[in-house]
Order: structure tokens, then C-alpha cells, then sequence
């Protein structure tokens, strides 16, 4: 994984640079089955706020995350806490679409020939329709 720490208009203190650090040990480990590749973390100085922004490459996955403060490490954990939030929507979105069918739900299911079979389609003689065989 490649970390990239960089500052715009401001020098980031040694401690904050270790808690960006930290953070990103943290976010590796709680989700082990993402392939983070790179997180890019950008401090910066506007007037009186700090603001932060993270971006995350992983495999498949993109994320984006910013938060603006008056402290760089309040900062911090607020982007922080963003990209975890958006990493777990994308997992619960993963796992809601790649829910397989249950194979006894499968037997369940009648096809038209069961239908026949049980007489379950005895409402549909008042119909007259005709059938063409080949």
C-alpha cells in the first residue's frame, strides 16, 4: 500500500503525520478484503481552518473524502470517519447484490408441466384458446 501524505500552504507537525499514518493502518485492517492500493492525504491552510482531504484507491473502488476544521487533527479523524462510512456503504452494497438463490427455495418453484400434473390449472378451461402443434 502506498501512502502519500502532502501539505498546500502549511507544514503538517510530525505527530499529526503519524496519526494520518495510524489512521490508515486502522482502515487497512478493518477491511482486509479491500485491496487498498494507494491513500493520498492532503492538508491544507485556508484562513483560520484546516481543511483534509483523503482519497482511497482500492481495488474497483474509488473513494473521496473531505473535512474542514479548525484543528488539523480534528480534521483528520473527521475524513477519516467519512471514507470508513463510505466503505461500508459500498460493502453492504456489495453483499446485497451478490445474494445467490437458495437451493430450496429453487425446488419450490412449479413450472408449468407441475402445473398440469396437480390440476392446479382447472380455472383455466372456461378459456377457449387453441393450441398449434408441429
Amino acid at each position: 500500500m502506498d501512502i502519500d501524505i502532502s501539505a498546500k500552504h502549511v507544514v503538517v507537525e510530525e505527530s499529526i503525520k503519524e496519526k494520518a499514518r495510524s489512521l490508515i493502518g486502522r482502515l487497512a485492517e478493518d477491511f482486509p478484503n479491500q485491496k487498498i492500493t494507494t491513500v493520498r492525504v492532503l492538508f491544507a491552510s485556508q484562513r483560520n481552518w484546516f481543511p483534509v482531504e483523503i482519497l482511497v484507491n482500492a481495488k474497483n473502488l474509488t473513494l473521496h473524502a473531505a473535512a474542514r476544521n479548525d484543528s488539523m487533527g480534528a480534521s483528520l479523524v473527521n475524513a477519516f470517519a467519512k471514507i470508513n462510512t463510505q466503505m461500508e456503504r459500498y460493502l453492504e452494497k456489495v453483499r446485497d447484490t451478490s445474494v445467490k438463490a437458495d437451493p430450496k427455495a429453487k425446488e419450490k418453484i412449479w413450472n408449468s408441466n407441475d402445473l398440469r400434473a396437480e390440476n392446479d390449472d382447472a380455472d383455466l378451461e372456461d378459456y377457449t384458446y387453441e393450441i398449434e402443434e408441429k
